[in-house]
């Protein structure tokens, strides 16, 4: 075998360990994924919708909630079909889909530059804090790092020959982009203006370009046609809201991810340089970029990173299926540990795996029972969510004790 083939195979080979070792402790099921799952599920068996799952703490000043676009809860429909709403499989799915992002961009770099950079490239992405971490769960934004690298790919090949193909190309890769993402759309006007100073044919690429956007972004353009442009006016009002009172909103590494394979780039090529001068000090760099990713608070072996400590998907499953076991009849579920006090990821769990359906987010008073998955420590006279208090239980007993730490308690008034 080729060295050079041997020791790609090794690094995805390691790439693949790191993110698979004791993987059902490490995986994160939070509210997030629960929301975009059960919207997803609702598709399915309610009402089939063009319109997204809503944004978490994403409200104008009029009321109105930002939803972010459809495609990312339509590409979960077959995944839930397929699997039979369990989570586990998706999510083992997410996490290849980082892998798949890895290899691919590896080829790319190796295309655009060469083998050396690529392979370097190879071993930065592989092993960073925020891919692994990313790969432990489902999530609307982990396709945008793929988004990214494909994009740069498509830059570089109109940068030699001026296709219109490819300005198509990069405008559905943008819509799909700003249907995952708000914010880019940042990245839609540098790719536009890119594509403008490279062109000789400015106004036939840049409408190529729209055209692409449209057909990318094709659930939020035709649900805004039909809703009174609904997403265009609830975004420039957050947008508005945001310019008044920054303090609401603020932007966060995962608003770039599309840019995270040009900073591994652009490390990789320090790196090289590194090497040239000294190889010695190029290994001790390498080494210490490993040391400090995979010991970082992103990253954990035993554990799941974003999660309470000591909790894990089994046992938020465990607390779903003994949930629906009690055969519970006009009721509601309180998540305490991660705050996820409308209960999405149990919501999600034992509507669809148990086919036991709570009722909505808003009823929590007219209602006969509310199970709370908390921890021992639980103490119903002390100050609870709105959730818990609106109830006004009379009665609390213990549903079941899924181990040391986590309990059901079942409420009755």
């Amino acid at each position: 075998m080729n060295r050079n083939i041997f020791l790609v195979i090794l690094i995805l080979f390691l790439s693949i360990f790191v993110r698979f070792y004791n993987y059902s402790n490490r995986i994160n099921f939070s509210g997030e994924q629960g929301l975009a799952l059960g919207v997803s599920a609702d598709y399915i068996k309610d009402k089939f919708t063009l319109l997204g799952q809503k944004t978490f703490l994403r409200t104008t000043s009029k009321g109105h909630i930002l939803f972010s676009g459809s495609l990312y809860n339509y590409s979960l429909v077959p995944l839930l079909s397929i699997f039979n709403y369990n989570p586990y499989p998706i999510t083992v799915l997410f996490t290849l889909l980082n892998i798949i992002t890895i290899l691919i961009s590896f080829l790319i770099i190796k295309k655009i530059i060469n083998f050396k950079t690529a392979f370097f490239y190879l071993i930065l992405f592989s092993f960073n804090n925020t891919m692994i971490n990313h790969s432990m769960y489902i999530w609307i934004l982990n396709a945008i790092p793929l988004i990214g690298i494909i994009s740069l790919f498509y830059l570089w090949k109109f940068s030699k020959i001026q296709k219109s193909i490819y300005v198509l190309i990069l405008g559905l890769l943008s819509g799909i982009g700003i249907n995952l993402e708000y914010v880019y759309l940042f990245t839609i006007l540098l790719i536009g203006i890119i594509i403008l100073l490279k062109t000789h044919k400015k106004v036939k690429h840049l409408a190529v370009y729209t055209i692409g956007l449209l057909i990318g972004n094709w659930t939020m353009v035709i649900f805004d046609i039909r809703h009174d442009f609904y997403y265009t006016k609830t975004l420039w009002q957050y947008f508005l809201d945001t310019i008044y009172h920054p303090q609401q909103s603020h932007l966060s590494y995962y608003h770039f991810l599309q840019y995270w394979p040009l900073m591994i780039l652009f490390l990789s090529i320090i790196l090289i340089k590194i090497f040239r001068i000294n190889k010695t000090l190029g290994l001790i760099m390498i080494l210490v970029y490993l040391v400090f990713n995979l010991t970082s608070n992103q990253v954990s072996f035993v554990r799941a990173v974003g999660m309470t400590k000591g909790l894990t998907y089994k046992i938020v499953l465990r607390a779903a299926e003994n949930i629906a076991r009690d055969e519970p009849k006009n009721f509601n579920i309180v998540d305490l540990p991660d705050s996820d006090f409308r209960a999405y990821r149990l919501r999600y769990l034992v509507k669809n795996m148990f086919n036991k359906k709570p009722e909505s987010i808003e009823n929590y008073s007219n209602i006969d029972t509310l199970y709370i998955f908390g921890q021992k420590d639980f103490n119903i006279n002390k100050p609870q969510p709105w959730e818990i208090q609106t109830f006004k239980a009379k009665n609390i007993k213990i549903l079941s004790e899924l181990d040391n730490n986590y309990i059901v308690y079942k409420l009755t008034k």
